[in-house]
């Protein structure tokens, strides 16, 4: 797993930064590619917050098998003051992998490129899941917001599911809201 400010205790402020805006290639190959929130489901009654910022390279090869997730918390804690962000870079950016969710539960998360830029977004053989703005906590008045602006590059993808704004699982006031 490559992990930008992901957090797995209870309490505290946890942030991370990867800045690979300097070299020409990054690659990447790992299981989970997460940056801001949470990698733990039990965190019941955790404060504070997680945030993330990468800024890749000019050109990026990455391969997530599980997926890339940008800002998602455990149900129990909120990260909303915060924004988590993954910027690509001006030149060539392929990514493989089965899902990518920006702005996951009672998170936010933002997705941009480089002017330039062009993301190649696949799943090798099949198609990949985005998810722009999710919240599937019940129970939770908190907002989920996630955005994907990719203005002033190209976008090139094979696409299954598309979900941009969802709000899932509860009666309260919280809702999912996306930008895509």
């Amino acid at each position: 797993s490559l992990l930008v400010g992901a957090r797995t205790t209870l309490s505290g402020t946890t942030s991370g930064t990867l800045d690979m805006s300097a070299a020409t290639n990054f690659t990447a190959d790992v299981g989970l590619f997460q940056i801001g929130g949470s990698t733990s489901t039990s965190q019941s009654g955790a404060s504070n917050t997680a945030v993330g910022t990468a800024t890749l390279a000019e050109n990026n090869t990455i391969t997530a098998t599980t997926g890339i997730i940008i800002a998602e918390m455990a149900p129990a804690v909120s990260n909303t003051p915060v924004t988590s962000l993954l910027t690509f870079g001006a030149g060539t950016n392929d990514v493989t992998t089965p899902y990518v969710l920006v702005g996951g539960s009672r998170s936010t998360g933002r997705i941009t490129i480089t002017a330039g830029g062009t993301l190649n977004l696949a799943n090798g053989a099949g198609k990949t899941d985005l998810t722009i703005g999710s919240n599937a906590v019940q129970g939770t008045n908190t907002t989920t917001s996630g955005e994907m602006d990719l203005t002033g590059g190209i976008f090139v993808a094979t696409l299954g599911q598309v979900t941009i704004g969802n709000k899932s699982n509860s009666t309260n006031s919280g809702a999912g809201t996306g930008t895509g």
